[in-house]
């Protein structure tokens, strides 16, 4: 990932490497910035993987600087590199900075989508 077209921001690749799970995280110099948890999945209707964004998080005092932007470019490209289908996430419906951030990075939405969960613990 490197910097960012700007040279503000470096990036630690891969910090965390789990079976189908990647983990990235920005920062400047030594001050963490924000991170992105990704998990794979598989489509069986396309016959191929797609990735998940688990969890995307920066720090309120770096929020609207292009972090979450350049989380997500990082998403998109590990998903291409990998022949995946879709990249996707879930948030919350009053989440709306969020929510207007995926909209503008190119995300649709799918209100015809539910989640259902089943609580283990």
């Amino acid at each position: 990932m490197g910097k960012d077209p700007a040279g503000r921001v470096q990036t630690k690749s891969k910090t965390v490497n789990f079976n189908n799970a990647d983990f990235f995280m920005v920062r400047r110099e030594a001050v963490f910035m924000g991170f992105i948890a990704l998990n794979w999945g598989f489509s069986t209707t396309k016959g191929q993987p797609f990735l998940r964004i688990q969890d995307l998080y920066v720090l309120p005092q770096f929020r609207k600087k292009g972090i979450a932007k350049l989380l997500v470019d990082k998403a998109i490209e590990v998903a291409r590199q990998n022949n995946a289908n879709r990249l996707q996430l879930n948030t919350g419906t009053n989440n709306e900075s969020a929510r207007s951030l995926y909209k503008t990075l190119g995300f649709e939405w799918f209100p015809e989508k539910v989640i259902y969960m089943y609580f283990l613990c």
